[in-house]
């Protein structure tokens, strides 16, 4: 007889009910037993990071907790349990767990006060949320409006108290006056709570007046001209990252179609649109009422900076906005008035209207005269990271240009390539160009560091050199710190934009009634020693680019480099 088997979708579920319960009684009786040895505390933790991460929330919170109750010391183990106590539903355990985090010093220390304010909030604990939610913002955090895409605090979206935490626009509606006045109290609120060294080239006192002073003048300003000073004020906070950036989709701000650039013998036109593109290549002597030289001194407090190469790298480019150069009375409308030298030595004055903001490009584009090659530090500044053998030299030349994943391929793929050329070609010396570099993500550069560092230890007589410029700034300085600290490399070119021990990172802030996002720096940076007081690290091969040098498509760094690398070939090398 055949017999014939239904499927019941209900005997189905129950049991994969049971099933689930024989896992998590298992697991409960494990958690039951003596605490684990350490290899097998090893093995759990893999595991429970593995459940974690398959969303298996409950059987990772049962090997969690029973690491938690082998060994109480690792903050890092009880915020994990408290996230998948969370998201399994069981808020108060969750609590629990996320202060024992807390008290073990688990980072993220808002972060982690938010969650436990939202686990109260789905415990209906209002009280208790409000408290947390107060511990988050004295803790730093940088989004408020985080507060507001929190499912669970969704209920306490129309009652004033929250609405303040969470950085909401005031009900009643602001007279446009009033609303820059707001916002402008908000930043400076908000620098004071976020950024942890704000007074290192201001005083509280400068910073109240400065603030008391264009909160009168607002009504006389336009909301471009208003824009403007808000970028002084952030400006003062003191470092590179902190900035009100000019030129906002909110508040957008017309620039006259050049691009300028600060060489060592002056300011040039490296670039522009089609309709002025016969000015490129010309020196820059007067901008509007100032020569030259005055022009960049009376832009230098709008410059965001962590030293002089920081206002190298972006004065010039405050040249070019009318709405800056009428604030400081360097200009009177937007079509400003320039006298440019060319290479004869002629000078004439030209007008130059502005024109809506387009892409900002590059800061120095390729150009060459007389259809000269592109310099080969010029040819992909735009790749996040490259690399090519030269032959002629016995030499691995490295471009690094962003601290992000490439499309094509990873760091760890991109370091495992350039230990392979140190491996398989004869490589008297690494090159690394550091000059494009403004940054991105520190927690990214690891895997090219280490290669770096094996193949100068492979090989006692390789040399590694780094070219720096006044571009070479943020996660690319923490980079060079490390190349200064762990390494023998050899610095050349321009002194970096910013310092071995820096004051850092981007954290947007959005300004409640403008929606303006700016940036104020919550970190301190430390890659080198505590006593490190140097404002940038210092070339070795001090080398400075002219602009005869770039127009004519020549290298000066690299040439002096590549000259330091035939001579070590041909004497023995100095002594360090």
């Amino acid at each position: 007889m055949i017999r014939h088997w239904f499927v019941n979708p209900v005997m189905v579920q129950l049991w994969a009910s049971i099933g689930t319960l024989c896992v998590v009684a298992d697991s409960a009786r494990v958690v039951a037993e003596a605490k684990l040895p350490g290899d097998e505390y090893y093995r759990q933790l893999g595991q429970a990071r593995a459940r974690q991460q398959a969303r298996d929330y409950e059987t990772a919170a049962l090997i969690y907790q029973q690491l938690v109750d082998t060994c109480r010391d690792d903050g890092d183990v009880w915020l994990q349990l408290g996230h998948c106590q969370a998201a399994a539903g069981r808020s108060r355990e969750a609590i629990a767990s996320y202060q024992e985090a807390l008290d073990r010093g688990a980072s993220e220390p808002d972060v982690i006060a938010r969650r436990i304010a939202a686990a109260y909030a789905r415990l209906g604990d209002k009280e208790a949320a409000y408290q947390w939610l107060e511990k988050t913002i004295t803790a730093g955090l940088p989004d408020r409006i985080a507060l507001r895409r929190e499912a669970a605090l969704a209920p306490l979206a129309d009652e004033e108290h929250f609405r303040e935490l969470a950085a909401f626009p005031p009900r009643q509606g602001l007279s446009r006056d009033d609303a820059w006045r707001y916002d402008l109290q908000f930043l400076v609120s908000e620098a004071r709570r976020l950024h942890p060294e704000l007074y290192r080239r201001t005083t509280s006192d400068s910073l109240d007046n400065a603030a008391k002073s264009l909160a009168g003048r607002v009504s006389k300003l336009s909301d471009a001209e208003v824009a403007v000073e808000f970028q002084r004020i952030a400006a003062a906070f003191g470092d590179g990252h902190s900035m009100a950036p000019l030129g906002s989709k909110q508040v957008p701000l017309n620039r006259i179609p050049l691009r300028f650039y600060w060489f060592a013998d002056g300011v040039f036109v490296v670039d522009a649109d089609e309709s002025a593109r016969q000015w490129i290549g010309f020196e820059v002597v007067r901008v509007g009422d100032l020569p030259v030289d005055e022009a960049l001194e009376a832009v230098s407090p709008l410059v965001s900076r962590d030293n002089d190469m920081g206002l190298r790298a972006w004065a010039p480019r405050l040249l070019s906005m009318p709405t800056v150069l009428k604030v400081l009375g360097i200009a009177h409308d937007d079509d400003v008035a320039l006298v440019l030298r060319d290479r004869d030595g002629d000078e004439q004055e030209v007008r130059i209207a502005a024109a809506p903001p387009g892409a900002r490009g590059l800061p120095l584009p390729p150009a060459s005269e007389a259809n000269q090659p592109v310099p080969r530090w010029l040819r992909d500044p735009d790749a996040n990271f490259w690399q090519e053998y030269l032959d002629e030299h016995a030499t691995l030349y490295i471009q690094f240009n962003h601290v992000a994943e490439s499309r094509r391929h990873t760091f760890a793929q991109f370091a495992d390539e350039v230990q392979a050329a140190c491996d398989q070609k004869p490589v008297r010396a690494i090159v690394i160009d550091l000059r494009h570099n403004g940054g991105g993500n520190t927690f990214l550069y690891q895997p090219l560091l280490r290669a770096l560092i094996y193949c100068e230890r492979a090989d006692k007589d390789r040399k590694l050199f780094a070219l720096t410029s006044r571009f070479t700034f943020s996660a690319c300085q923490n980079f060079s710190a490390d190349l200064d600290r762990l390494t023998e490399t050899i610095f050349a070119g321009e002194p970096t934009g910013s310092s071995p021990n820096s004051i850092g990172e981007s954290t947007d802030v959005i300004l409640p009634c403008s929606n303006i996002r700016v940036s104020i720096s919550t970190q301190r940076w430390q890659f080198s020693y505590p006593m490190d007081r140097r404002v940038w690290i210092a070339p070795e091969i001090p080398v400075a680019l002219t602009s005869r040098d770039y127009f004519a498509g020549r290298d000066p760094v690299l040439d002096a480099v590549l000259s330091v690398i035939a001579a070590d070939q041909r004497e023995p090398p100095p002594a360090r």
